[in-house]
């Protein structure tokens, strides 16, 4: 039996706009192989959320099917009206969640919550418009 863990916590930051699936890789051909670098935005990106996770890691990394909800919240437009700020907005222009999640998924890897992100077999992603931008994270056992 996996002992239950849940894990939740909010990094706050401004959620990334440079993905390494958009655009934030740099390629270069060596002896005919391509080889991919990623940029330093990404890199620092990485880095800033890898330092934040630091915090919140668990003592061991989890074990078993995993699920997590991740809640990206940008800062609202400048063009949104005051009354549309009332509450979060979805957001429907790039970057894409799928592209957003995979830099989460990669740090908390790295930073010890799990040992490899194919332990995740239940994902839900969310992006809006809010007042308090940053990243809500939450991981648990999968209860099947």
């Amino acid at each position: 039996m996996i002992p239950s863990q849940y894990i939740e916590f909010f990094m706050n930051v401004l959620p990334q706009k440079t993905t390494s699936q958009a655009g934030g890789k740099r390629l270069f051909v060596l002896k005919g192989k391509p080889i991919f670098f990623k940029d330093k935005a990404v890199q620092q990106l990485e880095k800033q959320y890898e330092d934040i996770m630091e915090e919140y890691k668990p003592e061991f990394p989890l074990v078993g099917a995993l699920t997590l909800l991740v809640d990206f919240t940008f800062a609202y437009r400048k063009s949104e009206p005051l009354r549309n700020r009332n509450q979060p907005i979805p957001m429907t222009v790039r970057p894409d969640c799928s592209n957003l999640i995979k830099l989460v998924e990669d740090c908390l890897g790295r930073a010890g919550f799990y040992g490899d992100d194919s332990q995740i077999t239940c994902l839900r992603v969310t992006k809006c418009w809010g007042h308090n931008p940053g990243i809500n994270i939450t991981l648990f056992h999968n209860q099947y």
